[in-house]
């Protein structure tokens, strides 16, 4: 582990990746580390991370081949990436207990790493988790970006977006998707081999193939019209009720806030001046954290 200096470390892992996080000082001998979904930057968090830090240690990370992290964008380099993530913190800040919040695919790197033997995890919080990876990203199209040079892959993203923008509104972000030289820029994701990413999709961890291991204290969060995870009109949708059933965990809860999205802002969605991720939630993250990591 290294600090960077301005709060930030930086954890090279035996994969190869460098694992960038901002570190939010307390005097609790717990922490929190925050592992954010795909294509978001650690700082989108930020607000959730104060609201953590006025108990506990915080860690927030960018994912593999996100942000300022390196790597290749693959959940199971992820989820190898970040069981040394949870080890190295641990030790190196002589916590006594660590708890972890993992949003959508952080939220299956968290779960998975909490089922394992090599887990140190005494809490986790799962927001806006599906279940598989391949229930996000839709099989048809998974198929269809297979079929498909990489240069028009790039160029169709870039375009597909600004009509998506066009149409629908909302602030400006010409930076959002980006086709580099050498990769496609999808907000703080960097995808290098697309074709690649796409074949990891069709092999990437399940969460439900390893969720019924976890032991730890266990929160799941969801907005009740997550259609990214399968959740509408305010009903989880039948895998997941399978799944939940079968946790091992004696502390499992499940929190259903109706007419918020995947994002957890309100259905519909405000077009500007988007307040910060997790406003709405963010109390009951805290107190769940509190009761099992004090």
């Amino acid at each position: 582990m290294k600090d960077l200096g301005n709060n930030k470390i930086s954890i090279t892992t035996s994969n190869g990746a460098e694992i960038i996080g901002d570190y939010y000082h307390s005097d609790s001998n717990n922490g929190v580390i925050m592992i954010p979904g795909f294509s978001e930057p650690r700082d989108l968090s930020e607000m959730l991370a104060q609201e953590l830090s006025k108990d506990f240690k915080v860690w927030s990370f960018d994912l593999n081949s996100q942000g300022e992290s390196t790597g290749n964008w693959n959940l199971e380099d992820m989820v190898s990436s970040f069981k040394e993530v949870q080890k190295e913190v641990k030790k190196n800040y002589g916590l006594e207990k660590l708890g972890a919040q993992g949003n959508s695919t952080g939220g299956i790197i968290t779960g998975v790493i909490a089922s394992s033997e090599e887990s140190v995890l005494n809490a986790i919080c799962l927001t806006s988790t599906p279940i598989a990876l391949q229930d996000a990203f839709d099989e048809k199209y998974r198929k269809w970006l297979k079929r498909l040079p990489q240069a028009l892959i790039k160029w169709g993203a870039v375009k597909a977006f600004k009509l998506l923008q066009k149409k629908h509104g909302g602030e400006q972000r010409e930076d959002r998707v980006k086709s580099e030289r050498d990769h496609l820029k999808l907000g703080s994701a960097k995808i290098y081999n697309i074709k690649k990413a796409v074949k990891d999709v069709d092999t990437a961890p399940m969460l439900d193939e390893y969720s019924q291991k976890i032991t730890a204290p266990l929160l799941f969060i969801y907005g009740g019209e997550d259609h990214t995870s399968g959740f509408k009109d305010g009903k989880a949708p039948e895998r997941f009720n399978k799944m939940y059933s079968k946790i091992k965990s004696k502390e499992k809860q499940l929190r259903i806030y109706p007419k918020l999205n995947h994002r957890l802002y309100p259905v519909p969605q405000p077009k500007e001046n988007l307040p910060p991720k997790y406003y709405l939630v963010k109390q009951d993250i805290a107190e769940f954290f509190k009761k099992y990591l004090i």
